[in-house]
């Protein structure tokens, strides 16, 4: 299942280290990605989105730059096997807490495919 993270310029936005990965640039975070917010998608139906401001182009492409980097997808990938882990054994320390601020993953992949059999069918 393909998946959109969305992410936040508000770096003052109190987010759990667990459940957000920090973008940055040199030292600096300049945006966060929030897991805990991430919804499936079909790829069939997404689309490249032209920014056409130029202050924007330049904050973007040092986003996807981070993003990029053989480091940042590890964490991503660590911090979303972590979450799934904790959602599946309602004995973790974490599980409430994760309960409660993260989306119903298994929910939204059930609804993402019944929308792609009905209408891409």
């Amino acid at each position: 299942m393909d998946y959109y993270i969305p992410f936040t310029s508000r770096v003052d936005k109190h987010t759990s280290v667990k459940l957000t990965v920090n973008i940055r640039e040199k030292n600096q975070i300049i945006a966060k990605l929030l897991l805990n917010n991430m919804i499936p998608v079909n790829m069939e139906n997404a689309c490249i989105v032209d920014i056409e401001k130029e202050v924007y182009k330049d904050y973007y492409n040092k986003e996807i730059s981070y993003l990029r980097t053989v480091r940042a997808q590890s964490e991503i990938l660590k911090k979303i096997t972590n979450m799934y882990q904790v959602l599946e054994n309602e004995d973790s320390g974490d599980y409430a807490f994760f309960k409660k601020l993260c989306c119903d993953f298994k929910l939204l992949e059930e609804k993402c495919r019944k929308w792609k059999e009905k209408n891409l069918a």
